[in-house]
């Protein structure tokens, strides 16, 4: 796309004004599908709105990597919610349904999680609760780690985040959790987590 210098003499022709005018200006189309057929021979820089009336409403960008995308350098906001439903743990691992975003190579990403632990049964339990990849099978972060001193309700509040989203695509992931006293049954329960992208890690991929 080029960077248009008018100098005396240019002339105005439909080929002119179609590269220097059209391709220079930002468009609106009512849907991903009507801008591609508009523009078959997208280049980098480009940017165009989508007039859909829906959460994809707004600007798209044309990055380096040849996609059509939200501004790369900036944080895209909400991705989803993931609310599993209560589940029980001892000294063996419980663990909550399974939860698959689609995650892009080369953006960070940050959970906020909130959740319960009810049914204390035992002074002096250490409680371990994390957030689980399933895909490596680790965890990507602690959610909490404390002893109690009573039994009592608590909750627990807190953000995760990880530099770098672990591959693109459909990642899976769990709240997991155990109780180092053997027996002692408890619930975690009114899981609510939200995942959201703050901004990229790297160049498009």
């Amino acid at each position: 796309m080029p960077y248009t210098t008018l100098v005396p003499g240019t002339t105005i022709t439909a080929s002119w004004a179609n590269t220097n005018v059209r391709d220079q200006t930002i468009g609106a189309f009512a849907s991903t599908g009507a801008r591609d057929s508009a523009i078959t021979s997208p280049v980098a820089g480009m940017v165009e709105y989508l007039t859909t009336n829906l959460a994809t409403e707004g600007l798209t960008t044309r990055n380096s990597a040849g996609q059509w995308r939200l501004p790369w350098n900036m944080p895209w906001g909400f991705i989803a919610d993931f609310v599993p439903a209560n589940f029980n743990f001892t000294t063996s691992v419980g663990q909550s349904a399974i939860f698959t975003p689609t995650l892009i190579a080369n953006r960070r990403y940050m959970w906020c999680v909130g959740l319960e632990i009810a049914n204390q049964l035992a002074v002096g339990t250490i409680d371990i609760v994390t957030l689980f990849d399933n895909v490596s099978g680790t965890d990507v972060g602690v959610l909490r780690k404390a002893a109690f001193n009573n039994t009592s309700f608590l909750d627990a509040v807190t953000c995760v985040s990880f530099v770098n989203s672990p591959g693109a695509g459909a990642r899976g992931y769990r709240i997991r959790a155990i109780s180092t006293l053997s027996g002692n049954a408890q619930t975690i329960q009114n899981i609510s987590a939200q995942l959201l992208d703050v901004g990229p890690s790297g160049a498009p991929a």
